[in-house]
């Protein structure tokens, strides 16, 4: 191709223009491809990492709910692209190095499920955020169940740090602790048939503490994959053998002279405990209150076992929230709920 120079009158080759540059006048940078914003990580980006920091991470669904539910999911789904280097889309801002992950699942029906998980970048950022040292967690294995479970738990996080997060709190201030570190672990010792002591351990799905109530509870997260009693001895897993575990670390003896618990040698605070399980369904809860009222020395036992649906679980911790804490501008409306004790 050519254009006369009506100036000069001197032809001049013009090349066509190559698909993804652009020409800018005067030539300079004619037919550089197009670059994607460079920009820092804004507050709001630190306060999302700092929640990760705590519960290792979070759905697309479950970062929305903590945002307050905007309107275009899809802005919040590219902001997380961005966080994670995705440099496919131009339109994406750089926010330079990487400080979010993708953890891949399939779903029981074949759907794809994403977990967003910080980088070793994300937790320097949360560890400044909170104030302390956050740990990269070993692994994601379990697969789907995993997934699942994992899930459902971190629903009742977000339920409990939203209002906070929404409210500008500086999450080093919350007034609650929530600990789901690989590394959780309530030991106590007891006779084997033999008699010998052997080493035993619970390890609870998360530990949420309220210093303001000093109170310590351990949640369990029920999915159904597990029967509510055990169909052989060896099966810990079964719901009735979690709370018979729990009775004998919370209210067994490691020092008979001393009166000294299994729990208050772990924790020596004096702080108060419980033991909440998370279920799916307003039945399983049902059978899961008859189950664990049928096992020896649970109906009188000082050992409280909460066991509530996601929602009432919700209320319940809202409530305790509300009644020791200052939540003056943070939205919470408690409910009563019953326990086992």
């Amino acid at each position: 191709m050519f254009r006369l120079d009506r100036k000069t009158n001197v032809r001049e080759t013009v090349r066509p223009e190559r698909p993804g540059t652009k020409q800018t006048k005067g030539g300079a940078g004619a037919g550089s491809p197009r670059q994607r914003r460079q920009t820092g990580l804004k507050e709001r980006h630190k306060r999302l990492l700092a929640v990760l920091g705590m519960c290792r991470a979070l759905t697309l669904d479950q970062v929305v709910t903590l945002l307050g539910n905007p309107k275009d999911p899809r802005t919040v789904h590219n902001r997380l692209r961005a966080l994670a280097g995705d440099t496919e889309n131009v339109k994406l801002p750089d926010f330079g190095a990487v400080s979010l992950r993708r953890l891949r699942f399939r779903a029981y029906d074949g759907a794809p499920l994403i977990l967003w998980a910080p980088t070793s970048t994300g937790l320097a950022i949360a560890e400044h955020e909170l104030g302390g040292e956050v740990v990269l967690p070993r692994g994601t294995g379990g697969g789907i169940a995993f997934a699942e479970h994992f899930i459902a738990l971190t629903d009742l996080f977000v339920g409990l740090v939203g209002p906070y997060f929404l409210d500008g709190t500086p999450l080093r201030e919350l007034p609650f602790g929530w600990d789901v570190a690989d590394d959780l672990r309530l030991p106590w010792r007891e006779p084997d048939d033999a008699g010998a002591l052997r080493d035993r351990a619970i390890r609870p799905d998360a530990i949420l503490t309220v210093p303001a109530a000093r109170r310590r509870i351990f949640i369990e997260c029920e999915t159904g994959a597990h029967t509510l009693v055990p169909v052989r001895k060896d099966r810990p897993q079964a719901t009735v053998n979690k709370a018979a575990r729990y009775e004998t670390f919370l209210r067994g003896l490691v020092d008979v002279r001393k009166r000294v618990t299994h729990y208050a040698a772990k924790y020596p605070d004096g702080w108060a405990s419980e033991v909440l399980f998370l279920v799916p369904t307003e039945g399983r809860r049902t059978s899961t209150e008859a189950a664990l009222r049928t096992v020896h020395g649970i109906g009188g036992s000082s050992v409280v076992f909460c066991i509530f649906t996601q929602d009432k679980a919700l209320a319940y911790l809202r409530g305790l929230l509300s009644d020791c804490c200052n939540t003056e501008g943070v939205n919470f409306e408690g409910l009563s709920a019953s326990v086992i004790r």
